[in-house]
């Protein structure tokens, strides 16, 4: 989900899971909308990001 920090509701569901600037990442545990297993700030490449996303679904 892209968060609109202009938007008030958006904006504090980012303020909840410790996202504060752009671009940031937060990695919800799975059927959980606010407990963060993992965050990453500044830009990932796209294996970047599929190894994090990997690596947490192997920790289920």
């Amino acid at each position: 989900m892209r968060l609109d920090f202009d938007k008030e509701a958006e904006s504090a569901l980012a303020q909840r899971l410790g996202v504060r600037s752009h671009p940031a990442y937060a990695f919800l545990a799975a059927g959980q909308d606010t407990k963060v297993e993992q965050r990453a700030f500044g830009p990932l490449t796209e294996q970047a990001l599929r190894e994090r996303i990997d690596a947490l679904i192997a920790k289920r």
